[in-house]
């Protein structure tokens, strides 16, 4: 091997542009590490608050409990008080029928005077059902009941008479359609005992 020497020989305009260049970079990544410590520090400042709003949340959550509670056990009181008067109007067993109470709500209500001035726009209705048995039947007419636009007049009459017998108009809409269910059955030829 030869020893030999490397003379590189640079103009001052040429180190002055290397050095203005280092100068750059190393401010530029300055900036960057800059940009970075205040996203990381925003990012922390951001986790700190989320901790403090779940931790308030908790609390309320907490205070909260035995309101929620209290508000289960009077649903489930409302519930009982509802089907108490429901087992008054239908019978549990299946298929549904109505009481002697069901049949009095039906008439006193208007609704059944109602079904029956409307039975061929009901039956019409009920023909894209395609039921072929009672339970889809049943199923279509409840859904068509709790659907149905009722004209002003009776939807106003069913609100005071549900209020005043401590109902619900869309429980005497069902007392409707297990009238109309029992009608349709046998005019579609359908037994109402699914068999």
């Amino acid at each position: 091997m030869v020893d030999q020497i490397l003379n590189i020989q640079i103009s001052w305009e040429w180190a002055l542009g290397i050095l203005g260049m280092l100068i750059f970079i190393a401010w530029n990544t300055g900036i960057r590490l800059s940009a970075l410590e205040t996203s990381v520090h925003w990012l922390k400042e951001g986790m700190a608050e989320l901790k403090h709003d779940i931790d308030g949340l908790r609390e309320r959550v907490t205070e909260l409990r035995p309101d929620i509670d209290g508000f289960r056990e009077k649903v489930a009181e409302l519930k009982f008080s509802v089907d108490g008067l429901r087992g008054q109007a239908l019978h549990r067993a299946s298929p549904l029928a109505l009481t002697a109470k069901g049949g009095e709500w039906l008439r006193e209500s208007g609704m059944k005077a109602h079904i029956d001035a409307h039975r061929k726009e009901l039956f019409a209705a009920c023909a894209s059902l395609k039921a072929t048995n009672a339970y889809d039947a049943q199923e279509g007419i409840f859904r068509l009941f709790d659907r149905m636009i009722l004209p002003a007049e009776f939807e106003e009459r069913l609100k005071r008479y549900a209020y005043q017998e401590g109902t619900g108009i869309d429980f005497l809409r069902r007392i409707g359609a297990v009238y109309f269910r029992d009608w349709y059955l046998k005019e579609a030829g359908i037994s109402l005992l699914g068999r």
